[in-house]
């Protein structure tokens, strides 16, 4: 539990140099569970401090380095993280207007994050994917379902060839048999990883498919199978991980697509809106 962490970490409060004690602050007024997907020098900027003082905080609380706490931190979300981060959220005992308050400035930072973390030569390599493939699917399970639907979707309204993976009682194998290497898998998870998101991704793999990961660490099971990962961080403050960071990319990317060939998403936009006219107001 995160709980041990912070005890290691307030244990040698009185040990660390004016700089790491700004980290150690940040991190244990509700931040650790950011160490889980952020990078020594994201968790610096926020704590106003260098990367080389994250990394010498690490070392100060007792860990082998930045790479030891974040192993040890995602481990310790693995265990009762939704009941613990229920009770947390319950115990805090903020009136309305301080809970919207806290819950969109948590947004506004998750989004500022995002836009941080994302490298434009990366994107750019996902239009490209995008543009080229002869068929997308997309896939996201439980959290990640959403943002899923929502670039699929879209995708197929303007490009007429994608799809979305659904699981239907685990039974997704067969939707995959006709992957081929002009094909795109775009993949969405983060932690705690779906297993099923990851088995997905290993059969595009061995099918020669490109793959286009969008999750919260370089070293997520999908990244290190992806051939260009979007990295998103993860809001960990709540007991349900927020997906806006995710939906941002996913916008993004749609956006961009319509830019590069504005007449197919117009015509195809507008055969879509015809078609539906009849049953929206």
């Amino acid at each position: 539990m995160l709980d041990k962490l912070k005890e290691q970490m307030s244990q040698v409060i009185d040990q660390l140099s004016e700089r790491q004690l700004l980290v150690a602050q940040y991190l244990l007024n509700n931040h650790l569970p950011e160490v889980a997907t952020c990078t020594a020098a994201q968790i610096g900027r926020k704590a106003g401090v260098s990367e080389a003082t994250v990394i010498r905080f690490a070392i100060s609380a007792g860990f082998k380095g930045y790479a030891d706490l974040q192993d040890q931190v995602r481990e310790s979300l693995t265990q009762g993280f939704l009941v613990t981060k229920l009770k947390e959220s319950l115990e805090r005992k903020e009136d309305q207007e301080t809970l919207l308050t806290s819950c969109l400035k948590r947004q506004k930072d998750l989004l500022d994050c995002t836009f941080a973390s994302i490298n434009a030569k990366d994107f750019k390599q996902a239009i490209d994917l995008i543009l080229s493939a002869h068929h997308i699917i997309t896939v996201g399970f439980r959290s990640s379902a959403s943002v899923s639907w929502y670039l699929g979707n879209c995708l197929q309204m303007m490009l007429g060839n994608a799809s979305m993976l659904f699981m239907s009682a685990g039974f997704y194998h067969e939707q995959l048999y006709h992957l081929e290497p002009k094909d795109l898998l775009i993949a969405i998870s983060f932690s705690r990883y779906t297993k099923a998101t990851q088995e997905v991704t290993e059969l595009g793999k061995k099918h020669g498919a490109n793959i286009i990961a969008i999750t919260d660490s370089p070293v997520s099971p999908i990244a290190q199978l992806a051939d260009v990962a979007l990295l998103v961080p993860a809001d960990f403050s709540s007991f349900q991980i927020s997906t806006l960071g995710a939906m941002a990319v996913a916008e993004a990317l749609l956006t961009t697509v319509a830019q590069k060939i504005p007449e197919q998403a117009e015509q195809r936009l507008r055969t879509f809106e015809a078609n539906i006219a009849k049953y929206v107001f």
